[in-house]
C-alpha cells in the first residue's frame, strides 16, 4: 500500500505582553506537502484562501493563529488568525480539511513536545462550549480513518486553556496533521 504523509506543523510560542499578568498564546501554520501523484489534501484557515497539496514536497505557505488572554487563567481561548482576521466562533472552525484528490485518507494529529504547564490546548472536530478532548505530545489523535474525496470536511476547532501564565512563558511546540493514504 503506497503511503503518503502530509503535514500541517503548527509552532505554538507564548508573546510577551506588558502585564505582568497577560498572555498571548501565538500559533505560526506552515504547510508542507509531501504527497503522491494523485493524493491531495485541500486546508482551509478561517478567513483565508484554501490551500491545495500538489504532487511532492509542496512549499511551506505561513499563517498565524493566536490565542488571547489578559489575565493569564482564562479557560477556552478561541482561535483567532491574527492581524485582526477570524476567530473561530460556534458554526466557523479554525481549520477545514478536506480529500480533494482521489485517494480515501486518514488524517491523525499530535504535538511534537510537551507544552508550558500552564497551558493546555484542546481541540474538537464539532464546536462545543468545554471541549474535553486534549492535545499533548503522547497522543496521537484520529480525526478520521476513511476521509474519501468529496466526503466533506473535517473541522478543526482548537482551543488554550491558561492556568496562571505569566510574561515570558514561553513555547515551541508543533502542532502536526498528518494524512496517509489508506
Amino acid at each position: 500500500m503506497k503511503n503518503a504523509i502530509i503535514a500541517l506543523a503548527v509552532t505554538l510560542c507564548l508573546l510577551e505582553i506588558p502585564s505582568a499578568y497577560a498572555a498571548t498564546e501565538r500559533v505560526t501554520v506552515q504547510l508542507y506537502f509531501n504527497i503522491g501523484a494523485v493524493d491531495e489534501l485541500t486546508v482551509t484557515l478561517l478567513g483565508e484562501s484554501a490551500v491545495t497539496s500538489a504532487t511532492g514536497a509542496g512549499t511551506p505557505t505561513p499563517a498565524n493563529i493566536e490565542f488571547n488572554t489578559t489575565s493569564g487563567t482564562e479557560l477556552y481561548v478561541n482561535a483567532t488568525v491574527t492581524n485582526g482576521g477570524s476567530t473561530q466562533d460556534t458554526t466557523n472552525p479554525i481549520l477545514k480539511l478536506e480529500s480533494t484528490g482521489t485517494t480515501t485518507l486518514l488524517i491523525n494529529m499530535s504535538l511534537d513536545s510537551s507544552l508550558d504547564a500552564c497551558l493546555n490546548a484542546t481541540y474538537d472536530t464539532a464546536h462545543t462550549y468545554t471541549p474535553s478532548k486534549s492535545l499533548n505530545e503522547s497522543i496521537n489523535v484520529t480525526l478520521n480513518t476513511s476521509l474519501a474525496p468529496g466526503e466533506g470536511e473535517i473541522n478543526l476547532w482548537l482551543w488554550a486553556n491558561f492556568d496562571g501564565c505569566l510574561d515570558g512563558d514561553d513555547d515551541n511546540a508543533q502542532l502536526i496533521i498528518y494524512a496517509e493514504t489508506v
